[in-house]
């Protein structure tokens, strides 16, 4: 049985409006982008280019990015200003993504009544619990330019404290290694110890 409080709730994306749905992506978009600042963060800390980088950082949860990001820069400053700084970009950041993950992970709807529109979010922690919230427009496009804001604050901190991460070497060698030729490698080192 459906309670009363979601009966006129239409979830089909199509209904959303469209503004909506471009502010959400808007948010999505927001997120890519300060994730891989985060991502040059970290390279740029450890000394290595973006590239490896990416090798290093692209399956990381964010709170695991978080966290790596914050230890290492212990490492690069012992000046309390620089560590205090950086922490409080965290912090937005950290706060970015929780913006972030509402909007992304929540069910959307609109009530086919009063064109509202609502953000459906469901956990289960020792229980089911549904909750709608309402969801203005420009609730989802201020959440967007916070999110976009502080990657940008991180990019500045980058480039003030000289901690931006060097492109890779035009010349680095690193296409031989494609998903066939290391399927192929792969086989003949199991090959080899096997015999």
């Amino acid at each position: 049985m459906v309670s009363k409080e979601f009966q006129n709730l239409d979830f089909s994306p199509q209904k959303i409006p469209a503004d909506y749905l471009q502010a959400i992506g808007l948010v999505v978009v927001a997120s890519a982008q300060t994730e891989d600042i985060v991502q040059m963060a970290i390279a740029g800390i450890l000394g290595v280019d973006a590239e490896i980088g990416w090798a290093l950082t692209s399956h990381m949860t964010s709170p695991l990015r978080d966290s790596v990001a914050r230890s290492l820069i212990e490492f690069r400053s012992h000046d309390d200003a620089i560590l205090n700084e950086f922490d409080s970009i965290m912090g937005d950041i950290k706060d970015a993504w929780a913006r972030r993950a509402e909007i992304v992970h929540n069910l959307w709807s609109i009530d086919e009544k009063t064109g509202e529109i609502y953000s459906v979010q469901s956990t289960a922690r020792a229980g089911l619990i549904v909750d709608k919230r309402p969801m203005e427009l420009k609730e989802i496009e201020r959440d967007a330019e916070f999110i976009r804001e502080a990657g940008l604050r991180m990019l500045k901190f980058l480039a003030q404290y000289d901690i931006m991460p060097d492109l890779p070497p035009r010349n680095r060698f690193r296409f031989h290694m494609n998903k066939a030729a290391r399927k192929k490698r792969r086989k003949k080192a199991q090959e080899s110890r096997e015999t």
